[in-house]
């Protein structure tokens, strides 16, 4: 499943993404969030592109700067697989950083 799509990446001359140009989609969760993610992406590679928060920065040219992939939620969950999969399934419009502030709030 894909919520909205990549049009560019944008990368430097040793392959590194610098930006992207992505088409947003409503996220059809409750927050109404407009987001990209992409669950076959997340499954398929630890380097690519999988998620892009609604309210994520953009440069003058109006392109992406704030990205994740699989590896992006691994590192933010300490290595721990199953709860990088967790916290991937469960943003819908957020940065996962803030989504574990969230969720730790209360403890």
């Amino acid at each position: 499943m894909k919520i909205g799509k990549i049009i560019k990446v944008n990368k430097d001359e040793n392959g590194n993404i610098l930006s992207i140009e992505v088409e947003k989609e409503h996220s059809g969760t409750h927050n109404n969030g407009y987001i990209f993610k992409d669950f076959e992406a997340y499954e398929r590679s630890l380097d690519e592109i999988c998620y892009v928060p609604e309210y994520c920065s953009v440069n003058e040219n109006n392109e992406t700067l704030d990205f994740y992939t699989h590896r992006d939620f691994l590192e933010l969950c300490g290595g721990q697989e199953e709860i990088a999969s967790m916290l991937f399934e469960m943003v819908d419009w957020q940065y996962p950083e803030t989504l574990i502030e969230e969720l730790f709030e209360n403890e």
